[in-house]
C-alpha cells in the first residue's frame, strides 16, 4: 500500500511538470492518465500530487500568457495588471511565495479538516442545491446593469443546458474530456487577442506577514 502511494505521489509530482505547457488544465491530464492506475488508492494520491505540482509550474504560464488587451478591464487578474506593467517577474515570485504558503497551511490544517469536514458535509448536503441556487440568485440580483444581469442569466442557462446536454445524452462516451479539453483555454486565447508584449523587469519582493497572519 505504502509502496503504491509513493509511485502515484511520484507520478502525479513528474506530471505536474506540464503545467508549464499553458491551457493544459490537471483535469484533463486525470482523464488521460487515469487509466493507468489499478488501485485507487495510487490513483487518489497521484491526483492530489497532480494537482500541487501543477499548481506550481502553471504559475509562469498563468501569468505570462493570455493577459488580457487594455480594453478588457473587467477580466484583468492582479497578476495580469502587473504583467501589462512590466512587474511580471514580480507577481510570478508573489505567486510562488503565496503556493508554498498555502502549501504549509494546508499540510497543518488536515488533521482537523480529515475530522470535521466529513460530518459537516453530511450536514449540508441536503441543503446544497438550495444554497446554490440561493448564491446564483444574490449575484444576479447585486449586479445594478440590467443589460449585464441579463446577459449573466443568459449565460448561466446556455451553462446549464449544455450540463445537462452532455451528461444526460449519450452524444459521448466521456463528455466531461470533451468539455475541459475546449472550454478552459477558448476565453483567455479570445481575451488576449490585442495584447501587447512587455518588457519585464526583475524586481525584489518583501513579504508583508502581517497580510498573512
Amino acid at each position: 500500500m505504502i509502496a503504491e502511494a509513493l509511485q502515484g505521489f511520484a507520478a502525479g509530482f513528474a506530471a505536474g511538470l506540464t503545467g508549464l505547457i499553458p491551457f493544459l488544465h490537471t483535469n484533463t491530464l486525470l482523464e488521460l492518465l487515469q487509466g493507468f492506475f489499478a488501485e485507487p488508492l495510487a490513483l487518489a494520491v497521484f491526483a492530489a500530487a497532480l494537482a500541487g505540482s501543477h499548481a506550481v509550474f502553471e504559475a509562469a504560464p498563468a501569468v505570462f500568457f493570455a493577459v488580457p488587451s487594455a480594453n478588457q478591464n473587467v477580466s484583468v487578474l492582479p497578476a495580469h495588471a502587473m504583467t501589462r506593467e512590466g512587474k511580471g517577474l514580480a507577481a510570478l515570485k508573489i505567486l510562488v511565495y503565496s503556493l508554498a504558503g498555502g502549501f504549509a497551511f494546508a499540510v497543518l490544517l488536515t488533521p482537523a479538516a480529515a475530522l470535521v469536514l466529513p460530518p459537516a458535509f453530511e450536514f449540508l448536503k441536503p441543503f446544497a442545491a438550495l444554497a446554490l441556487a440561493a448564491a446564483i440568485a444574490a449575484f444576479v440580483l447585486s449586479e445594478k446593469n440590467l443589460v449585464k444581469a441579463a446577459l449573466g442569466t443568459g449565460l448561466l442557462l446556455l451553462s446549464g443546458a449544455l450540463g445537462v446536454l452532455a451528461l444526460e445524452f449519450p452524444l459521448s462516451r466521456d463528455p466531461l474530456f470533451a468539455l475541459l479539453t475546449g472550454f478552459f483555454c477558448i476565453p483567455s486565447l479570445l481575451l488576449s487577442f490585442g495584447g501587447k508584449n512587455v518588457a519585464q523587469k526583475d524586481e525584489r519582493v518583501s513579504i508583508d506577514w502581517k497580510l498573512v497572519f
